[in-house]
């Protein structure tokens, strides 16, 4: 999964140069971290691209006291 970067420009020279947006560089996700920004985004969950997935997963598990181990055992 790839997700597009732009910035505004820092000075008049970018402004006439590029115009209203400068491309950046885009961040790249693994399947797995794809998913989960994708779920999270669903979610409403506020995230950082910058922050690894796993971790505001795990930060929104324990944010809304999901528990990993009793939802495995309700799929048995």
């Amino acid at each position: 999964m790839e997700v597009q970067r732009v910035r505004g420009p820092r000075n008049e020279y970018e402004e006439r140069r590029f115009g209203d947006e400068i491309a950046l560089a885009p961040y790249r996700f693994c399947a797995q971290c794809g998913e989960i920004l994708l779920n999270l985004i669903a979610y409403g969950y506020c995230v950082d691209i910058q922050e690894p997935m796993k971790d505001q997963l795990l930060e929104h598990w324990e944010r809304t006291g999901f528990d990993k181990r009793k939802y495995a055992e309700a799929r048995l």
